[in-house]
């Protein structure tokens, strides 16, 4: 049985009568379980933590890692607060991918920037891409066959260059447990 709790400042959870968690031990567990191959209970474990926290940017942390794990499913993405801060999500769905950014208003010429490592017969091959944006926030959706992974940041362009101002953590693949 798995049961939240949740104080101010603490969230835990009592997988059974004798076992409850810190914050931290979930977090650990999660990426244990992960690495196990169990990658739904892995979700399962974030999910809860992020449905749990009433911190912002602890539940935007724990959707990250939820979509860096491959199971951003749409319903939760739908769920999801617009950013308040300067920030970027990155959501992948498979070979689907999509973004949202929040950069400072006085960002004159605002620009994604997005590396993406992709399958090929060769082995891996990088491809970066940079993107004008016409606004200082917004979303947007790629689709890129045989994704492996992508790195992304949202920032300006300055001289024809890029100048980050926000980047996630690294968005990879779901590896394959067997």
């Amino acid at each position: 049985m798995l049961a939240l709790l949740s104080w101010p400042g603490l969230i835990s959870c009592r997988l059974s009568a004798a076992e409850t968690l810190s914050t931290d031990e979930m977090l650990q567990k999660a990426e244990a379980t992960w690495k196990t191959g169990n990658r739904a209970e892995a979700v399962a474990i974030y999910r809860r933590l992020a449905d749990a926290t009433a911190d912002a940017d602890k539940r935007r942390l724990y959707e990250a890692r939820i979509g860096a794990l491959g199971h951003g499913a749409p319903a939760v993405a739908a769920t999801l607060l617009p950013l308040d801060t300067p920030g970027l999500r990155v959501d992948r769905h498979g070979d689907d991918v999509e973004i949202e950014w929040r950069l400072p208003a006085d960002v004159a010429t605002p620009a994604l920037q997005v590396l993406v490592l992709r399958h090929t017969p060769a082995g891996i091959e990088a491809e970066p891409r940079t993107m004008p944006l016409t606004s200082t926030e917004g979303r947007t959706a790629l689709g890129v066959p045989a994704l492996h992974s992508l790195r992304v940041a949202a920032g300006r362009l300055r001289d024809g260059r890029f100048i980050p101002i926000v980047r996630p953590a690294l968005v990879a693949a779901p590896r394959d447990p067997s």
